[in-house]
């Protein structure tokens, strides 16, 4: 049933009636209880009525209800809420109908303490690359959880378009009385395909790469380079997931031949909307390249007629390094928007425009945002525009009529519960509207 479990309980003299099953684990303090979560997969004889997480029960079933655990196939239930840093109590409560008694448990999914894997790769190519240059790359492995993780992991980074061939690679580790990690040889030439050897917990390797551009970039203005760790046979999935649910085992380091500037504009909502509501629509700039972009300028400067009293606040989010964020020339102001900034390398900046709908308004409302490049070029997709100056827009609808249901919800909200209660009357079990 669940082979590397035990029964636990007295099965030859379990007396009748309820039972409890105590576990405790202390949860580091670095883990967010909020969105811990343990599966586990539960069989007992003969009845399961209530898991308790420190004292709060998670089944909430009916009075009298059970959990039929008695089954070949162990029932699976996931504690996803009432934890708390440092020590945890989950408490199992069964009952003994005849007979003994005892209960299996199981952890389902992927292990508490398994491994956990990062990917990182950088370079320290800021400026714009041109033909037969030499490009430095780095891409460290890490092993950031409590377990070895096995040998035979892959390091695969291959040769792009843009490289030609006859970079390097060395690798090195960082555990310096046991190199572990780095395969055998510990270097070579691109492209990268390298099997790693055991990885102990808080290890981690580091591959220097050194790639040359090809002798024509013009096909290819920004170099996409990615690597990425394949996990060995039998080694969870799992340690390849970030906190977010994505990979944790792939990184790329782009560069390019020179700042690449791309503008995004779209509703947080299409609609349709009403005199009144607001509208709301999100601009970010972003520097594709690998190259500093200066004297940029964005501007919003026209609203659509049926949008008014218009406003706009600027974010700079943090990007692939902490070298990439831009800066707000201002944090916040009335429209229109037009503004001059630098991005670096990578950076991003992200306006948000809201507005009024006017009473006046119906139909389909279009805003264009635009941007020029400055020092930089327009980038589209895999595609640079001929073109400084870049744009985007967005469409929201606004309905003409208000229809007759959501007339009648807002006159509902309008009177509210009180007034809605002041026209029914109960009367022997049947509402009696007056």
């Amino acid at each position: 049933m669940l082979g590397n479990t035990k029964w636990v309980g007295n099965l030859a003299t379990t007396p009748l009636g309820i039972h409890w099953y105590r576990y405790e684990f202390n949860l580091d303090s670095s883990i967010d209880p909020d969105t811990f979560s343990l599966s586990i997969k539960l069989s007992a004889d003969d009845h399961i009525y209530h898991v308790f997480v420190n004292g709060k029960d998670h089944l909430s079933l009916p009075p009298g209800g059970f959990l039929n655990s008695y089954n070949i196939t162990p029932t699976t239930i996931t504690l996803d809420k009432n934890w708390q840093p440092g020590l945890n109590q989950i408490f199992v409560v069964t009952d003994n109908i005849t007979g003994p008694s005892g209960l299996l448990a199981q952890l389902s999914g992927a292990p508490l303490c398994s491994g956990k894997l990062s990917v990182s790769k950088t370079t320290t190519q800021n400026t714009a690359v041109a033909a037969n240059a030499a490009i430095p790359f780095e891409v460290i492995v890490a092993n950031t959880g409590t377990d070895d993780l096995p040998a035979g992991a892959t390091l695969n980074d291959p040769q792009l378009a843009g490289l030609s061939s006859g970079g390097t690679w060395a690798c090195s580790s960082n555990i310096n009385d046991a190199p572990l990690g780095c395969p055998t040889p510990s270097s070579g030439s691109l492209p990268l395909n390298a099997s790693l050897g055991p990885l102990p917990a808080g290890g981690a390797v580091r591959f220097s790469i050194l790639a040359t551009t090809d002798t024509d970039l013009s096909s290819t203005p920004r170099i996409e380079n990615t690597a990425t760790l394949t996990l060995p046979q039998g080694v969870d999935p799992a340690v390849c997931l970030n906190a977010a649910g994505k990979s944790s085992c792939t990184a790329s380091a782009p560069v390019s031949t020179q700042g690449y500037l791309s503008i995004n504009k779209r509703a947080k909502s299409p609609g349709p909307f009403l005199p009144g509501d607001t509208v709301t629509y999100f601009i970010t700039l972003t520097n594709e390249g690998s190259v500093d972009i200066t004297d940029a300028k964005v501007y919003d400067t026209v609203l659509p007629a049926g949008l008014i009293d218009g406003t706009w606040t600027c974010q700079a989010p943090v990007m692939h390094s902490a070298r990439s964020i831009a800066s707000c020339p201002n944090d916040s102001d009335d429209m229109p928007l037009n503004q001059t900034v630098d991005l670096p390398a990578h950076s991003r900046l992200v306006y948000t425009v809201t507005a009024t709908v006017d009473k006046t308004a119906s139909g389909t409302l279009t805003n264009t945002a635009k941007a020029d490049a400055g020092n930089g070029v327009c980038w589209n997709g895999p595609a640079v525009q001929p073109t400084q100056t870049c744009s985007s827009s967005a469409s929201v609808v606004v309905a003409s009529t208000v229809p007759v249901l959501d007339r009648l919800g807002y006159w509902l909200t309008g009177f509210g519960v009180l007034a809605l209660a002041a026209v029914v009357t109960v009367r022997r079990g049947r509402a009696i509207v007056n």
